[in-house]
């Protein structure tokens, strides 16, 4: 087994799918705040950071991943959650990185705006919403494996993603 350690700061962002697929997958981790993994203040570590940002995801303690995308597939290989079918692989990997456009925008909204920032930032994103879901329903009704092959066939960090995005969307609708 490898001993994994998923370094970010304290927010919910580009660390909860990684989390969520390790909690899916059984698989042991540590999750650090970067200044307990890094034994100082992030300003002082992120130019020697990979791309100079979090998350980062310390295999064996001498490996380190960078981007959360990357982190994902990692997980979902690691897992044995990546379709064996190239195509198919390819095609739930459209469907991951279209999810990753679409947290963008969720991600400073959720974390860090307030007041009119925030209620004009939500609003923008529900208007949004419903047509890049009915863009996720048309590929699916459209796939040669069948509308469910991401939920029956092939569970990956693709579901994990969109998960986490309803449940921002619905905590969102509640604030």
């Amino acid at each position: 087994m490898k001993d994994l350690k998923l370094i970010y700061f304290k927010m919910r962002a580009l660390a909860e799918t990684p989390q969520l697929l390790l909690h899916h997958a059984e698989i042991p981790y540590s999750y650090l705040m970067s200044w307990e993994f890094y034994k100082k203040p992030w300003g002082e570590v992120k130019s020697s950071v990979p791309f100079h940002q979090l998350p980062v995801l310390v295999v064996d303690n001498k490996t380190h991943i960078a981007q959360s995308g990357s982190i994902v597939r990692y997980i979902a290989k690691i897992a044995n959650l990546v379709p064996k079918n190239c195509e198919l692989a390819a095609k739930v990997d459209a469907v991951f990185e279209t999810t990753q456009e679409m947290f963008f925008p969720l991600n400073p909204t959720v974390n860090f705006s307030i007041d009119a920032d925030f209620q004009q930032k939500r609003t923008t994103i529900l208007e949004s919403l419903p047509a890049r879901l009915l863009t996720f329903e048309r590929v699916l009704n459209n796939s040669l494996e069948g509308k469910f092959f991401l939920v029956i066939s092939h569970f990956t960090a693709t579901l994990q993603f969109i998960i986490i995005f309803l449940l921002h969307y619905f905590w969102m609708r509640t604030y």
